[in-house]
């Protein structure tokens, strides 16, 4: 079983997408071999306000560059704090185990706060979507 939630359409026609400036919306493209495209959105910035969140980190030994994920998706926390929504677009042929690999790597920061280990949230909103064809 995943913890994931699925997109949903509104009757009000509203979306997912972030509109508060302190808000984005991540999404990160998962490629077979472990490559990660990732990018942020939110209704109310313009593209060039975005475009330096976005980054492919390419896989390390066949799969996810975790730390690299994990790296660049702290860097897009620490600057949209109250962001919590981040969408896994997987191919098709993508694993199981990478998919959770990719989960696991959205969801927390370990950070060492006083010689202790803690573990606050990054994108603890996690819904699992696939490309239109």
């Amino acid at each position: 079983v995943l913890p994931a939630s699925v997109p949903t359409i509104s009757e009000a026609g509203d979306n997912d997408t972030a509109r508060d400036l302190d808000k984005v919306t991540v999404t990160m493209t998962l490629a077979p071999d472990g490559q990660v495209t990732v990018s942020a959105a939110n209704n109310d910035m313009l593209p060039e306000e975005l475009a330096p969140y976005g980054k492919t980190i390419p896989s390390k030994d066949g799969t996810i560059n975790a730390q690299a994920v994990n790296d660049h998706l702290w860097s897009i926390k620490e600057k949209f704090r109250k962001s919590k929504n981040v969408v896994i677009v997987p191919s098709d042929d993508v694993t199981y185990e990478l998919l959770i690999d990719a989960m696991d790597a959205s969801r927390e920061r370990h950070v060492v706060v006083n010689g202790k280990s803690v573990y606050p949230q990054m994108f603890p909103a996690v819904v699992v979507s696939s490309l239109v064809k």
